[in-house]
């Protein structure tokens, strides 16, 4: 039977490699279509589609990254030897 902090370091990678291939598959996607977007979207004036269309496809670049570093930013590995911060470690009661 795992401890749970094991289970809880588990979900924790687990969730971290998630956060990250949602930045992959967001920048793949870009890369892929950005031909059809600069044909499509680029030369044409400005409307509330075009609008809608560009905050859709760039927001995800500005709150993704952030997301990431907010979740997991520099200060997140160094209070906890095994978690990150303080409140994760008195959670799963980590030895320090």
């Amino acid at each position: 039977m795992m401890s749970g902090a094991v289970i809880m370091a588990w979900r924790l990678q687990t969730y971290m490699y998630l956060e990250f291939s949602v930045l992959a598959i967001l920048v793949y996607d870009y890369c892929i279509t950005l031909g059809t977007e600069v044909r499509c979207i680029w030369d044409r004036s400005w409307t509330f589609v075009r609008v809608l269309f560009l905050v859709a496809r760039y927001v995800p670049f500005i709150l993704v990254p952030m997301f990431i570093y907010y979740t997991f930013g520099s200060s997140f590995m160094n209070d906890c030897p095994l978690f990150g911060d303080g409140t994760l470690c008195q959670t799963v009661n980590c030895e320090r």
